[in-house]
């Protein structure tokens, strides 16, 4: 299906990225990406795209139809949820058993370690406590952000338009509805929160999910998005084989600009809006597996390799002196 204008601001686009494929999951074709013209937006998008009829077959085997697996009861991991619990009591309000002492000593220890308090704090979208509080997940996939975050006080519901990633929830206890956001119709002013993880970049018409979005949220409530970031340190290092991309699930790749952009015209009022470096170390990994399954030999090109390495290692520190050029945007805006 040709889309030679931008579905976000109406602009012509320049061809990126030309016959691309899916090596990550098997999906058929060859895709090209097109940037569009207008430097304020800088959206990618598929041009041509596959079929809304025939996008099913592009999930055929992805990773979200696995099954959750059992809670492990290593003493490493047991640790580990302590902490994690401790900080987001101190940080997000969180119910834990830590006393007020330990969970001020863990949120100054994870001070030196940035990255893994970035992870943590995405692990919950940045979302603060709210007892008893609704929460919808878009794009729920199998459950497991619906699972940890009904741990955290929440009544979590979901949707999610693969049936094998639905029957997958399900199996899990989860309220999962198979369909779209708009043809599930939720009640309109029904939830606190909405969270969208790796989702926008996925649809078709990213601004009228957030207008549906918007309309079931009560007023005051959060919505929460994160999505791969077309200006990304990784994307200017790895190019076509960024795995940002992801052809041809990834219907769009948003700019920070853009993501604002879509959220306004949405009728949503932005608080704030970030990128993280958190998801560097499986972008630089899976990157440079794409590049190998493109080289058609499964060896890694040296220059990617060292630059992979090289951004895995630096990412964090280059974040601080270019605030924009993490590898995930983050969202969160208000109604």
């Amino acid at each position: 299906m040709p889309r030679p204008h931008c579905p976000l601001c109406g602009g012509g686009g320049t061809s990126l990225y030309s016959g691309l494929r899916d090596a990550l999951f098997g999906a058929p074709g060859a895709w090209r990406f097109v940037r569009c013209e207008r430097q304020r937006c800088g959206l990618l998008w598929l041009d041509p795209q596959p079929l809304e009829a025939d996008i099913g077959r592009a999930y055929s085997s992805y990773y979200t139809h696995k099954m959750l697996p059992a809670d492990s009861v290593s003493g490493v991991r047991r640790a580990y949820r302590a902490i994690k619990d401790a900080y987001l009591a101190r940080r997000y309000g969180y119910a834990t058993r830590a006393p007020r002492q330990i969970q001020s000593l863990v949120a100054l220890g994870l001070r030196l370690f940035p990255d893994r308090r970035q992870f943590i704090e995405g692990e919950v979208m940045h979302l603060s406590a709210l007892p008893n509080g609704r929460m919808l997940d878009v794009g729920c996939g199998n459950g497991r952000f619906m699972m940890l975050m009904r741990e955290h006080g929440w009544a979590v519901s979901g949707v999610d338009s693969d049936p094998a990633a639905i029957d997958s929830a399900r199996r899990a206890g989860l309220d999962a509805a198979l369909g779209d956001l708009h043809s599930c119709r939720f009640e309109s002013d029904g939830f606190d929160a909405i969270a969208m993880r790796h989702v926008i970049e996925h649809v078709y018409d990213p601004v009228g999910v957030l207008r549906e979005c918007r309309r079931v949220l009560k007023p005051g409530g959060r919505l929460a998005i994160t999505t791969p970031n077309a200006s990304s340190w990784g994307h200017a290092i790895f190019g076509s084989v960024w795995r940002g991309l992801e052809p041809p699930r990834h219907i769009q790749i948003f700019t920070p600009t853009a993501l604002a952009d879509a959220a306004g015209q949405a009728g949503f009022l932005a608080l704030t809006l970030w990128t993280s470096a958190r998801s560097r170390g499986i972008m630089a990994a899976e990157s440079l597996r794409i590049a190998a399954a493109s080289a058609g030999g499964g060896r890694r090109p040296v220059s990617l390799w060292t630059a992979g390495l090289w951004f895995r290692f630096i990412g964090g520190a280059r974040l601080a002196a270019h605030p924009l050029s993490g590898e995930e945007i983050m969202l969160i805006a208000t109604k």
